[in-house]
């Protein structure tokens, strides 16, 4: 495996090093390196994909219908 993955680099073998080390708790409550600056990071990534996908469904989808109207409503007022 690499060292670095994906696109926020993340290093997954120190990472599975540091926290299987021999003094490290196995009652520890969160990940080595797992703090403020990591979770707000994860946070960002979940904000932007959240944004994305809400982009996405906007452009794909119509649960309304309020394209099938236009459309059928668009013809016949240019007929007139």
């Amino acid at each position: 495996m690499s060292d670095r993955f994906g696109d926020v680099d993340l290093n997954l073998r120190q990472a599975f090093l540091r926290n299987t080390r021999f003094f490290r708790s196995i009652f520890a409550t969160q990940p080595a390196g797992w703090g403020g600056r990591a979770g707000k990071a994860i946070f960002a990534i979940r904000e932007a994909t959240a944004v994305h996908v809400q982009r996405i469904n906007d452009l794909y989808t119509d649960p309304a219908g309020r394209r099938a109207r236009d459309a059928a409503a668009g013809p016949a007022a240019a007929a007139e």
